[in-house]
């Protein structure tokens, strides 16, 4: 059985070790609930950043009747709200319209200020995919295919992969890297439950009759 000498004597010790570390508890007691306050404070602020780039971007899209103003909407958004999905999704509009008009180098300077800025996974696929389009539109069919492939890399769904495998294939062949096309497309038909299956064997027939007809 303790002796209650001994049991004095520890909570004594406890007291005095509080006693001389209080301002070290308090202190740590401060900083825990600061570092709490601020992970909070954060996430609100983040969500309420998100909330106004998504009003931002809608109001961009309502403003479909006037090309001019819509751009420079989307514009807005891309520069106010660098970062959050809606950015993304401005950036991307505002690439198609610009491609729509035959502007491909301002369309792809949209996407690549978008990429310095940083993309989510959640897009990165999509923008690259994107890019590779405008390149296309410029005849830049090599460098378009090499963009499609890093779309491919980047695909979150098998689908998707597939489809950017397929328009790799297709702008090497534009670009006159049968060799290249081959290859994806040979990798494309191996799977008859890949919805590219057909179309990649009709290419390879293509190409294998091009090659014969040049001997």
């Amino acid at each position: 059985m303790a002796r209650s000498g001994d049991s004095d004597s520890r909570v004594h010790s406890v007291g005095d070790w509080f006693t001389l570390h209080v301002r070290e508890v308090v202190v740590g007691v401060v900083v825990v609930l600061v570092a709490v306050a601020g992970v909070f404070f954060y996430r609100q602020v983040t969500a309420a950043n998100r909330r106004s780039a998504e009003q931002q971007f809608f109001a961009a899209q309502a403003q479909a009747a006037d090309p001019a103003a819509q751009q420079k909407a989307l514009d807005q958004v891309i520069s106010n709200f660098e970062g959050t999905p809606s950015a993304a999704q401005a950036a991307m509009l505002l690439a198609q319209l610009r491609y729509d008009e035959g502007k491909y180098d301002e369309g792809l300077a949209a996407l690549r200020r978008l990429q310095q800025g940083g993309v989510s996974d959640e897009f990165a696929a999509s923008v690259d995919a994107l890019i590779a389009a405008g390149l296309e539109g410029k005849g830049s069919f090599g460098e378009a295919a090499a963009r499609y492939l890093a779309a491919a890399e980047k695909a979150r769904f098998d689908a998707d992969r597939q489809s950017y495998l397929a328009d790799a294939a297709r702008a090497y062949r534009l670009a006159g890297n049968e060799a290249e096309a081959v290859k994806l497309w040979t990798q494309l038909a191996s799977d008859p439950a890949n919805p590219h299956s057909a179309e990649a064997r009709v290419r390879l027939g293509e190409l294998t009759a091009a090659a014969a007809t040049r001997g």
